[in-house]
């Protein structure tokens, strides 16, 4: 019994800290990004290897040690994954605001475009991303089939394979600006992916059609493992 005691209490170490940041923003009233059925299924395997570990490697002696150990475990996996040249590092990407083609309005970043004046402008939207001058932006008009999904993600990728910019959407054709070159843009879900090429070209508008690909179970599970040790 006490074992067993120590490999569950063990478990919810490893995991309790991702209990408390999507609580915390559950209670705020904000939403939970990345895949949930990958955060869940990551979520369980790193319980059951954290209560592997801290019972029979670690040597937990008691409740509270095996909750400690728990806790610590997750450093100790990130610092294998890296050593095997798997990348947990935050990512300091910027964020973009997208902006529904069929509204009308001017949505600067932080800003809500609900401003009376925005009304006579343009639809845009700017990442300035520590650069004030937006003469070599170009904007990338999405268009998502499914049309009937919500909460969908884009990741601006450069030719180093680095993640520079993310967005995020609640409708299917939407627009960004973004600084110009060649890219690489993940759009996914929870549920479905793609990745597609993107060549955003100064002062012009590129319209981009995105059919996603429904996400296998291998996918779902290695993007949940990902988003889990990245919130460390």
């Amino acid at each position: 019994m006490k074992k067993l005691q120590i490999f569950l209490v063990g478990g919810f170490g490893c995991i309790a800290p991702n209990i408390i940041n999507f609580a915390s923003k559950a209670i705020s009233g904000g939403a939970i990004s990345g895949n949930i059925i990958g955060i869940i299924l990551g979520g369980f395997l790193f319980f059951i290897i954290s209560g592997f570990l801290v019972l029979y490697i670690l040597d937990a002696r008691d409740i509270k040690d095996a909750f400690y150990k728990g806790v610590a475990v997750p450093t100790l996996i990130i610092s294998l994954a890296n050593g095997a040249g798997v990348s947990a590092e935050k990512t300091n990407a910027t964020t973009i605001p997208t902006v529904p083609v069929n509204q009308i309005g001017l949505i600067h970043p932080g800003g809500q475009g609900n401003d009376f004046l925005a009304l006579f402008k343009p639809t845009t939207a700017y990442a300035d991303n520590g650069r004030e001058n937006t003469a070599s932006q170009g904007s990338i008009e999405f268009n998502i089939l499914p049309k009937d999904i919500k909460n969908i993600s884009v990741s601006i990728i450069t030719p180093d394979k680095k993640v520079v910019a993310q967005a995020h959407s609640d409708t299917s054709n939407f627009k960004l600006n973004y600084f110009s070159g060649e890219y690489t843009a993940i759009v996914e879900t929870s549920s479905y992916y793609k990745e597609v090429k993107l060549k955003i070209e100064d002062n012009k508008t590129t319209k981009i059609d995105v059919t996603l690909e429904q996400k296998g179970i291998i996918k779902q599970f290695s993007s949940g493992i990902k988003s889990l040790m990245m919130k460390r």
